[in-house]
Order: structure tokens, then sequence, then C-alpha cells
């Protein structure tokens, strides 16, 4: 006798993997690639840090940093923590999600504000 019926329920297991993390995002960059597929690279903004710092040493004794000594970038520095590709299906799932949990978020915060009344 075979078993043609279809489950009625479907178990998933979450496993992180070795190179899990989680990350900050401050913004995303990205686009369409030559295989149709949805790019994002998510990175977070800091100043830069600097390369090189001189301190003032004397008869033993770490003084203050000499800012003019310094070297290093200027400007901002947007690193890229993360890039992740999915196909549009998978996007317009990510969409609904977000949007899910954007509203019930605006949601918790309206009662906040309600409750501070």
């Amino acid at each position: 006798m075979t078993n043609d019926a279809q489950p009625s329920e479907v178990a998933f297991h979450f496993l992180k993997s070795a190179n899990y993390r989680t990350v900050h995002a401050d913004g995303v960059w990205g686009g369409i690639a030559p295989n149709l597929t949805i790019q994002m690279h998510f990175y977070s903004e800091r100043l830069p840090i600097p390369q090189k710092v001189v301190h003032s040493f004397e008869s033993g004794v770490l003084g203050g940093e000499i800012q003019e000594k310094r070297e290093g970038k200027s400007g901002l520095v947007r690193e890229v923590e993360v890039g992740v590709t999915m196909n549009v299906a998978q996007a317009e799932a990510l969409i609904s999600w977000l949007r899910e949990k954007i509203d019930l978020v605006r949601d918790l915060e309206k009662g906040a504000k309600h409750g501070t009344d």
C-alpha cells in the first residue's frame, strides 16, 4: 500500500551557521543582478577610526593625544556588514513580513503614548 497523501504539517528547525552573527544596519545599497535576483548590501555608518594616533609621553607617564599628528580618513565610513541576495518572490515575502513588523511597532508606540497621558 502506497502513501500518496501529503503531510498535514512540516516542521522546520532553525540552526545557526558558523558564520551567524547579528549586525546593525543604518542603510542598504544594492540593485538587480544579471540573473534577476535582488542584491542588498547592508551597512553601518560611523566616523572613521584613526589609523594612527600619537600621545605625549613624559617621565614614564602617558599624556594626551597630539591631535595634529593623528592620521586617518576624513568623512564618514559606510562599513558593509553583510550582503543578501534573493529572488523576487522572497523579496515580496520580505516586504510583507517587514510591513507586519512595522505595523506592530507603530501599534505598540501608539499604546505607549496613550499610556503616558
